[in-house]
């Protein structure tokens, strides 16, 4: 019972966030912010015949309702016929509305627009962010990250770069580097920062690579970026779509900032209907979307020359192939030497990548659930699923260690080895969703403060995502975060909740360790404790381990849940490496996975109840362990 006291007088209350607050309006530098947007951003529109504009893309709610009414016979005979298994019958119905909704927005054979199109905004006057607030706020573009940063800088000093974004990529980094001459003449100053998002993060490669001599820009940000294409338009144009039904409820999750674990508790896979329903549409996105070259430049390199012989017609679509052809093979393999030359140049050019998730619709390939890890940074990845072997050496010696704390990731041959963050559960667009990822973001964009991956503690190369979807969270106190060596004494537990407190409930770990009995110690949203333990740390570097963390959230009504964190072993000589033998399993069997066999494992996955059952043995098991040892019993 003396043991019992001193632990929980040893506990200590320590930080409520990571990592100190990120800026403050005097550190920022006086360049105006460019959002270069995602996918479609754009509002687009036409003339009728009594020169009267009418949106052709980004629909206002009275087309909405006038598409809905003139189809409302066909949509609930295609519901109908959905109730008779007829998938195929509500394709066709919502097909053809798409086709003659969207038609408009189609491009020709040689990827010109079919229709004079207009935007409604272009210059630098009229996408300012305070013009559009008080002029048009409809067609204000990445509306929450511009009210994010305007804490900081002000809406004035931030601008919307407006692209025909069904052009390819050096279409539109052509219009981004007159864009920016605009916004330099119209702000009278001599750089801009640019803060690009997925497809815009591809334009603004792409512009980096072609214009970054130049000297125009100051601090280029591309967070989630489409670099070297998006699994999502892979997965479409060879009709792979089959939805991850579990993995879009946790992209929701995270989106809404919830606490609640209904990825696990809810099984959708009574929502199959789904994947046939979209494959079936695709021939309708087909008719629309061909012919766009950004989509052709969405295909990622590994793919596109096979899908381009099947798909495209060598004489009729030749301009797509002559441009989709240049943004492939002289664009993506030479981001690295290009960025390179920006950077000596004067540019800080920064990447912001997820990983740890499938794409959301098909390809089981390491990402953001929309964009590939290795699409977005260039760095060497091992298939979903698995870990590079124990021992395993990055490629390339850059001085510092560059594999990630699950040994997924190899950093050192990305495009940026120095200037890529890699944010663990990370969904694709929630930068602003994550303290970390929030904070960074403001440093790297409006500031020089961070020079590289190794300039602040407090954001180190891989961080797994504090978003409150994943509110459990833990590191060892005396190492860089997701890694361990001899030097640690304790685990640090942060309550990541924003609303809940939490209350540990249990520590599994195959480390060897043996973590102080808890106590039901329950902590507040953002309080953290340290816990000792006893126990060596493993005598080898280069292994990969993991730690769950069983708990409760107070006031949830999904309370019990369980966060797996990986860990590298940084502690004597490097383990051996089986080069036969390079990849091994992600995550080691729990003692749970090991106890029911992978026949019943299987079972107990689909019917959506294995992480419950998981989480409740793993607590028992630890609470037996930790009053065996209070009683002097060896189990």
């Amino acid at each position: 019972m003396k043991k019992l006291l001193s632990i929980l007088l040893s506990i200590v209350i320590a930080f409520g966030s990571m990592s100190a607050m990120a800026i403050t309006k005097d550190d920022c530098n006086d360049y105006p912010v460019i959002i270069v947007p995602g996918y479609g951003s754009t509002t687009f529109y036409m003339l009728d015949e009594n020169g009267e504009k009418y949106n052709v893309w980004k629909p206002t709610g009275d087309q909405v309702l006038d598409v809905i009414k003139e189809n409302l016979f066909s949509v609930g005979k295609g519901i109908a016929d959905l109730t008779t298994g007829d998938i195929q019958a509500l394709a066709d119905m919502v097909g053809e509305v798409f086709v003659s909704q969207l038609d408009t927005i189609a491009c020709n054979d040689d990827g010109s627009s079919k229709h004079k199109l207009y935007k409604y905004h272009f210059s630098a006057a009229d996408t300012q962010d305070s013009y559009l607030i008080e002029n048009d706020p409809a067609n204000r573009m990445e509306g929450e990250i511009c009210d994010y940063l305007a804490e900081y800088i002000g809406h004035e000093n931030i601008f919307a770069f407006m692209c025909d974004f069904r052009m390819g990529s050096v279409y539109c980094a052509e219009e981004l580097d007159t864009y920016i001459q605009d916004v330099k003449k119209f702000t009278g100053k001599d750089k801009v920062n640019i803060f690009a998002v997925s497809h815009g993060g591809q334009v603004a490669g792409t512009y980096l690579s072609i214009y970054g001599t130049k000297g125009d820009v100051e601090n280029a940000v591309l967070t989630i970026p489409a670099l070297g294409g998006a699994l999502l338009a892979y997965d479409i144009m060879s009709q792979n779509v089959k939805f991850d039904e579990e993995l879009l409820l946790r992209f929701v999750q995270c989106g809404m900032m919830l606490e609640e674990d209904l990825n696990w508790l809810l099984q959708l896979d009574a929502l199959g209907f789904l994947d046939t329903l979209i494959n079936s549409l695709i021939p309708y996105i087909a008719e629309v979307a061909f012919n766009w070259g950004s989509l052709w430049d969405f295909i990622p390199t590994e793919y596109y020359e096979s899908l381009k012989t099947e798909l495209l017609d060598e004489t009729a679509n030749a301009e797509i192939i002559k441009k989709s052809d240049y943004m492939h093979y002289e664009i993506m393999p030479n981001f690295a030497e290009n960025f390179k030359k920006a950077q000596n140049a004067g540019v800080n050019i920064s990447i912001l990548a997820g990983y740890g998730v499938p794409s959301i619709v098909g390809s089981q390939e390491n990402s953001d659930a929309i964009i590939s890890t290795k699409a977005s940074t260039g760095a060497k990845v091992a298939p979903f699923g698995e870990r590079f072997a124990d021992g395993y050496t990055q490629q390339v010696d850059t001085g510092i260690y560059q594999v990630s704390p699950g040994m997924e990731i190899d950093a050192s041959c990305g495009y940026l080895p120095f200037n890529t963050w890699y944010i663990e559960g990370y969904f694709h667009g929630m930068t602003f969703k994550d303290v970390y990822s929030q904070e960074l973001t403001y440093k790297l964009l409006l500031t020089d403060d961070i020079k590289d991956v190794t300039t602040d503690a407090n954001y180190p190369q891989f961080h797994a995502t504090t978003n409150p979807y994943e509110p459990a969270f833990a590191k060892f106190n005396n190492s860089v975060e997701g890694y361990v060596s001899n030097g640690d004494t304790s685990l640090v537990v942060t309550n990541y909740s924003t609303k809940s407190n939490m209350t540990i409930l249990a520590i599994k770990n195959n480390l060897g360790l043996e973590f102080d009995n808890l106590a039901f110690t329950k902590l507040a949203p953002g309080e953290s404790i340290e816990i000792s333990f006893t126990g060596e740390i493993p005598q080898a570097s280069a292994i990969k381990r993991e730690i769950y963390l069983s708990y409760v959230l107070n006031d949830n009504i999904t309370p019990v849940g369980e966060r797996n964190l990986s860990f590298t072993v940084m502690n004597g000589d490097k383990a051996e490496y089986d080069s036969e033998n390079p990849y091994s399993p992600l995550n080691a069997k729990t003692d749970f996975e090991s106890l029911i066999g992978d026949t019943v494992g299987g079972i107990l996955d689909d019917i959506g109840i294995k992480p419950f059952l998981s989480i409740i043995i793993n607590i028992f098991s630890s609470w037996i362990l930790a009053v065996s040892a209070e009683l002097g019993i060896s189990i």
